[in-house]
């Protein structure tokens, strides 16, 4: 009901202030990260090497900051985070060692995923099942919005000052969440090893939609635009059909909650997945498409495939129970990096094999088995079935 949403909406709308600083200050770094690195001189193997071990810090904060939020709380937790973000980002403007600044990035990694760990859980356990997917698609709309906005950082001034600007970012953002008194710390009980090995095996088929949205998204992010590229387009055209498909999801994330809320959440990740199987499937095949068939065709794909994380926590929330979100999201995040980890190198192979219709067949491919793991959990689940309305029983 829309009274249940608007109630959601009100317990959670302090987070919401929170969202767009981290998320301006952490994409903001990636560029001027990129551009020093260049400017120094330093080999793309080496930005390569940076790159790779800020994502494997953020698996590891994902793995293991839940443990610092069952004994701290959401709200300081949080901040914890936030501190590590902000130093490990002024202390990139204090050396000119590229050892330290791999060292550095890491660091700032594992705190985007303890980030990632701790709003996660806290969006997701101040909604109900009926509102939970749209309550998330909220929370990842605002992200997304702001993540656009990152790289406008570069345009403030100096390496020192945008490191210093975007540092104050991070600390600034734990002020909004500090107000939202509403939080639901899960039971030192819910993270110990054997819980969690329980979860993943209770519920590997969502596990297997959020890993295949990983793949498919950070295939996108790595090779879009050299795909746009070898396809013949201009430019400007390039910057154009990036810029398009990375914006899509700030137009599905909220169509496809509503969708998930009034009927089930793995109903509608193979639905939208099939979708993506289709449009990946007609751009490969085209070969040389224009603009005018890529870019709908594009969009389709990245509306649809940057939703399989946000569906498929949710279902594990929906019944494993609000207070133990913790435990849901730790599993759902490491899904999705393992998958962003592994999948530009799988994609990167096809488009050596097939060309630049390889990116498209692979994300084809992700896309066919996030639909296929979700209608297998939708009929098939192992522990938990998930039910035909809007209202399952929690797991206890």
């Amino acid at each position: 009901m829309a009274s249940d949403f608007a109630a959601a909406l009100y317990r959670a709308r302090f987070l919401f202030g929170t969202v767009p600083l981290f998320s301006l200050a952490t994409t903001g770094l990636f560029p001027i990260v990129a551009l020093e690195l260049n400017a120094r001189g330093v080999d793309e193997r080496t930005v390569g090497a940076i790159t790779s071990l800020y994502y494997l810090g953020a698996v590891l904060g994902a793995f293991s900051f839940g443990a610092v939020v069952a004994r701290l709380g959401q709200r300081r937790a949080l901040a914890v985070a936030a501190v590590i973000a902000a130093a490990s980002t002024v202390l990139l403007g204090q050396t000119d060692d590229t050892g330290h600044w791999l060292a550095l990035r890491f660091v700032t990694g594992y705190s985007l995923g303890a980030y990632y760990l701790v709003m996660d859980s806290w969006v997701a356990s101040l909604a109900t099942p009926s509102t939970r997917a749209r309550l998330h698609a909220v929370y990842e709309t605002t992200r997304l919005v702001a993540t656009a906005a990152g790289p406008l950082a570069l345009l403030i001034g100096t390496l020192q000052t945008n490191l210093w600007w975007l540092a104050a970012a991070f600390v600034l953002a734990v002020g909004p969440a500090l107000l939202n008194r509403e939080t639901a710390v899960a039971a030192g009980k819910s993270l110990t090893p054997a819980a969690l090995i329980d979860t993943v095996r209770c519920f590997c088929w969502p596990m297997l939609v959020a890993i295949c949205g990983g793949l498919a998204n950070a295939s996108f992010y790595a090779l879009g635009a050299v795909y746009a590229q070898d396809v013949g387009f201009a430019p400007a055209m390039v910057a154009v059909f990036v810029s398009a498909v990375l914006f899509a999801p700030v137009l599905s994330e909220l169509p496809i909650g509503a969708l998930a809320d009034r009927f089930t959440r793995m109903g509608v990740a193979a639905m939208a997945a099939g979708v993506a199987a289709a449009a990946a499937t007609l751009l490969a095949a085209l070969g040389q498409p224009g603009l005018v068939l890529a870019l709908p065709l594009g969009v389709l794909v990245g509306g649809t495939m940057v939703t399989m994380y946000a569906l498929a926590l949710s279902r594990i929330v929906d019944a494993v129970g609000g207070e133990n979100a913790v435990q849901a999201a730790t599993v759902a995040l490491l899904a999705y990096n393992f998958g962003s980890f592994i999948g530009p190198a799988l994609s990167g192979v096809a488009v050596y094999r097939f060309g630049p219709a390889g990116l498209y067949l692979a994300i084809c491919g992700f896309a066919l088995a996030a639909c296929a793991a979700a209608l297998i959990d939708r009929h098939r689940a192992r522990c938990c079935r998930e039910p035909a309305g809007p209202a399952p029983v929690p797991v206890r």
